[in-house]
């Protein structure tokens, strides 16, 4: 392993880590509240480097040896390093400062000295210079934050990258064995035993390596590629670089169709693939054309249905490889991807997912005018607009890493329009807002206003920036945006509806962020009404804020769901009837294509091929009736 930190090293640096945050106070209650949150920061970093080191450790038994390869190790590496030199620098620090050190007792003798010390040290706590650039305490804990936003997340990214390439290796021999099956069925089974077997069997071995490359083809995810702008055709059969996560710099395509060998486009910091809102199942990526030595957008579709799981499956392993190597140099902190941690100590790193079209109406915002509790307010001089759609994933705090699994990239509940208004130029520091957040799902009600040339969100909730690096949270606002032609009215009102339809299609087929899965278990193939799903999966979710439930029935491929809402007096279980067949319920079947996502609104009809049983009767949740 090229990896430049030992797991030995590792493991002294987690030793820093909690000796730091021992000495960092004489006792939790005594100490600065300030203090006990670093210190809570520091033993997390502590756990992480722990839990790090245990998985480059499983990492170097036989069976995984080599499957992270050299550029994560690099990465990771860097890591490492700029955790230890934060810790060694705060350590350094904290030798300044015997007062807040655990033996602060031993020191002072006399009991009216030490009050006065701890008095006056909580007192000038915040005028502290804790780091190299001078930054204050609250720097401290954003920059302690981010490191262990960063480990948290190399952990997740060496382990789904771990898993998706076992499961290359497998699928690869499988395919392999395939090959090599049809090869003996076509050229040696019921081949006589004559001196002209030999001869047969070399013929037979030269088709199979002609054969070889067009069989794999066929059983591997394809797509073609377009520019975006032009819509011009580059590819119509293409498959990812199997290298692609693996090398920096490596093409992220090849072609398949034998046609275009000069698919000559790799990795950016910000390539992402994102879902547009368009019916056609279409996804955008910036790379970097080195033909034209430039950043270019692609268009990816026309995925077989029967693919479609795998392609989500590479959309996320290349979201978490792409933060992971942000995270080693400037942070991964953008529009596309950042990292957050909220007040139960939980990281996440949340990453764009789906993007609509605002091309008809970015330039044509006339006003926004929100409307609050009777009070309102207008914005003008809108400069930008964005409406994006996000996927997090949550880091557990490092103590419980090992107890709770790591449920992925889950959809969030709500999307978000981005609107910036333009700076002035007299550099005021008056409050107003530079940078106003809406957010809505897909029941949120939006209307169209002819006579004002407007789109009305009602109920909203959001965040309104201003100049001053204050923010102000918005609930339950009514927020207007007015334009200047009711064609661009119409084109907002179009991007809404059709990012909200997309949220409808994210709440029929998956686990949001913050709900919570009552079971799983697989079900082989099912039949529901006309829609059958091979090597089904049953999972039931519960929405916390609404206490509704919902059975998601999917196909391994992840192109057929059938999504069944159940009654809150279910409690996670599917009512069964005397005849032992499940209740007729209201359902919709959602069948995704190349061309269009089709979604069927009607009743599940009587199924007897299986029904949810109470967990205390059986093992298994699911079975055969």
């Amino acid at each position: 392993m090229s990896f430049r930190i030992s797991i030995g090293d590792i493991l002294v640096i987690s030793g820093l880590a909690y000796s730091i945050g021992k000495t960092l106070t004489a006792g939790r209650k005594s100490a600065p509240a300030e203090f006990g949150e670093v210190q809570n920061q520091l033993f997390a970093i502590s756990n992480a480097l722990k839990l790090l080191s245990a998985t480059l450790q499983q990492e170097g038994v036989p069976n995984t040896e080599g499957a992270v390869g050299p550029e994560e190790d690099e990465i990771l590496g860097r890591m490492v390093e700029n955790c230890q030199t934060t810790l060694q620098h705060l350590d350094g620090v904290l030798k300044s400062y015997p007062e807040l050190r655990t033996d602060i007792d031993k020191e002072y003798d006399d009991e009216t000295a030490r009050k006065r010390w701890r008095r006056q040290f909580k007192e000038n706590v915040k005028k502290i210079k804790w780091t190299a650039e001078g930054a204050d305490l609250d720097k401290l804990r954003q920059n302690l934050a981010t490191h262990i936003n960063a480990l948290n997340l190399a952990i997740a990214a060496r382990g789904c990258i771990q898993t998706g390439r076992t499961k290359a290796q497998v699928d690869l021999v499988h395919g392999m064995l395939g090959e090599i099956h049809e090869w003996y069925l076509n050229n040696l089974k019921n081949v006589p035993a004559t001196p002209g077997r030999s001869k047969a069997a070399n013929y037979g071995s030269a088709g199979y390596c002609a054969s070889s490359k067009q069989l794999r083809s066929e059983l591997e995810l394809t797509f073609s590629v377009n520019l975006d702008i032009s819509n011009h055709l580059l590819c119509v059969k293409t498959a990812f670089n199997p290298d692609l996560l693996r090398t920096q710099g490596t093409r992220i395509f090849r072609c398949l169709c034998g046609n275009h060998d000069d698919l000559d486009y790799t990795l950016l910091p910000v390539s992402l693939l994102v879902r547009l809102t368009n019916e056609r199942p279409t996804w955008r990526i910036h790379a970097f054309s080195r033909a034209h030595n430039s950043a270019v957008s692609l268009l990816l579709s026309n995925m077989p249905s029967a693919y479609i799981a795998d392609f989500k499956s590479f959309v996320a392993e290349l979201a978490l490889v792409q933060g992971l190597r942000a995270s080693s140099t400037t942070g991964a902190s953008s529009m596309l991807m950042y990292t957050s941690v909220r007040g139960d100590g939980c990281g996440y790193l949340s990453v764009l997912n789906t993007q609509s079209d605002t091309a008809g109406f970015r330039q044509e915002i006339r006003s926004i005018t929100i409307t609050s509790n009777e009070l309102r307010y207008i914005v003008e001089s809108i400069d930008s607009v964005q409406m994006l759609h996000y996927m997090m994933m949550m880091f557990p705090h490092p103590s419980e890493m090992t107890e709770k699994e790591n449920l992925g990239f889950l959809p969030c509940r709500n999307a978000e329009i981005v609107l910036h208004t333009k700076s002035t130029m007299d550099g005021s520091d008056n409050g107003d807002i530079t940078q106003l957040i809406v957010q809505f799902d897909h029941l949120t009600v939006v209307d169209e206003i002819g006579h004002t040339q407007g789109v009305l969100l009602k109920g909203v909730t959001g965040k309104a920036y201003l100049k001053n690096d204050e923010h102000l949270d918005i609930h339950q606002a009514d927020i207007e945006l007015t334009f200047t032609s009711h064609e661009a009215a119409a084109s907002c009102w179009s991007s809404v509806n059709s990012l909200q339809r997309y949220l409808f299609l994210s709440y029929l087929q998956y686990q949001r962020l913050e709900e919570i899965i009552s079971f799983r278990s697989n079900i082989g193939d099912v039949m529901i009404r006309d829609m059958q799903l091979l090597d089904a999966q049953a999972t039931v979710v519960q929405d916390p804020i609404t206490n509704g439930q919902r059975m998601i029935v999917s196909s391994k491929c992840g192109s057929k769901f059938v999504t069944m809402i159940l009654s809150s007096a279910a409690s996670g279980s599917l009512l069964v009837g005397g005849s032992g067949t499940a209740s007729n319920l209201p359902a919709y079947f959602i069948d995704i294509n190349t061309e269009r996502t089709r979604v069927v609104e009607q009743s599940s009809g009587v199924i007897s091929s299986f029904a949810l049983l109470p967990e205390e009767d059986t093992n298994m949740s699911l079975c055969d009736v």
